[in-house]
């Protein structure tokens, strides 16, 4: 494939584009190819290190605004004819609640998780703030209380302590890991506006 037919293949998977963005995209690439080509890699060479138009065509699609791809996506798509119009209204009361209830059974399951994780992170953040309240409790009870339940006291207050604080790791893994979820669901609805 030489540099023509590469950008070409990158231009007709991101068909429907605007003109502004198309030409960002393809000005971008056409650079990454001249810059290896001047390092001394073939044009071959080139294009096989840069990627293939699939990926290419990933990777704008990740980095542009969902709008942006719908509106491309609805500019490029073919009219329907009467009978298909006709199917899909006539359709609609079997395909159209199916579809609501699954856009809604994904979401909600997307709000569960998250619930899960704040519920941990609250959890954690209780445990701490009973930890300390134990601690400085400990201390006002010094006159009232003996050596020994004084010590045991500050044990305890320093024990949970160390519990709500290690409660802290598996409540950041677990936002983080939800937020790399989202990205991971808004990439894959980007890539369906993305022509194969």
């Amino acid at each position: 494939m030489n540099r023509t037919e590469f950008l070409d293949a990158i231009s007709a998977k991101l068909n429907g584009l605007s003109e502004e963005d198309l030409k960002k995209a393809l000005s971008f690439y056409k650079e990454a190819l001249d810059d290896r080509i001047e390092e001394g890699m073939s044009e071959e060479e080139a294009i096989s290190d840069i990627g293939t138009p699939d990926e290419i065509a990933a990777e704008i699609a990740a980095e542009m605004p969902l709008t942006k791809l719908i509106s491309a996506k609805a500019s490029t798509a073919r009219s329907l004819k009467g009978w298909e119009i006709a199917l899909l209204v006539i359709g609609f009361p079997l395909w159209g609640p199916i579809l609501l209830t699954l856009v809604i059974v994904v979401f909600s399951v997307y709000l569960s998780l998250w619930s899960v994780v704040l519920a941990l992170g609250a959890g954690a953040v209780v445990v701490i703030l009973c930890s300390l309240a134990m601690l400085v409790a400990s201390f006002f009870l010094i006159p009232e209380v003996t050596g020994p339940s004084f010590v045991a006291m500050l044990g305890e207050g320093f024990i949970v302590l160390a519990v709500g604080t290690l409660l802290l790791i598996p409540t950041a893994l677990a936002f983080w890991g939800m937020v790399k979820l989202g990205g991971v669901i808004i990439r894959g609805i980007k890539r369906m506006f993305v022509r194969k």
